[in-house]
C-alpha cells in the first residue's frame, strides 16, 4: 500500500445514500486507480453475501472490497455514520475525512484527486 495516496471509504449496502453513491466512487477509481490506492470497507453482518450482490448488479469490478462483518474496523476507525471516506498520504497519515456522499464524477472528486496526486 505504501507509495499511492490512499483513499479508505467506508460504507454498507443498508445505507441508502452509500449504495447510489457506490457506481460513482467504482468509476472515479477506475480513473485514478494507477495514482490512488482505492480501499472500501463493507459493514456487512451476512458476511458479504450482500456487498457481492450487489456487485454483481451494479457491474462493480475494480475495487477492493473488504467485508467488516462485526464493525471492528469501523468501531476502531471511529466511524460514526456512512458513507465516510478517509484520504491519505503515501506515507499513510491521514490527511482528511468526509461524512457523507460524495460527487466523485463532478468538481468534489476533481479536487480530490488533484489534492491526492499532487507531486505524484
Amino acid at each position: 500500500m505504501a507509495g499511492k495516496p490512499m483513499i479508505v471509504h467506508y460504507w454498507a449496502t443498508w445505507c441508502g445514500a452509500c449504495v447510489e453513491e457506490m457506481p460513482a466512487l467504482a468509476k472515479f477509481a477506475e480513473q485514478h486507480g494507477e495514482k490512488i490506492r482505492f480501499v472500501i470497507i463493507a459493514s456487512d453482518a451476512s458476511g458479504g453475501k450482500e456487498v457481492l450482490n450487489y456487485c454483481k448488479t451494479n457491474g462493480i469490478k475494480n475495487v477492493d472490497i473488504f467485508i467488516d462483518a462485526k464493525s471492528r474496523v469501523v468501531k476502531d476507525q471511529g466511524i460514526k455514520a456512512l458513507p465516510t471516506t478517509i484520504f491519505a498520504s503515501a506515507e499513510a497519515m491521514e490527511a482528511g475525512r468526509v461524512v457523507g456522499a460524495i460527487d466523485w464524477l463532478g468538481q468534489s472528486g476533481t479536487v480530490i484527486a488533484s489534492y491526492l496526486t499532487k507531486g505524484a
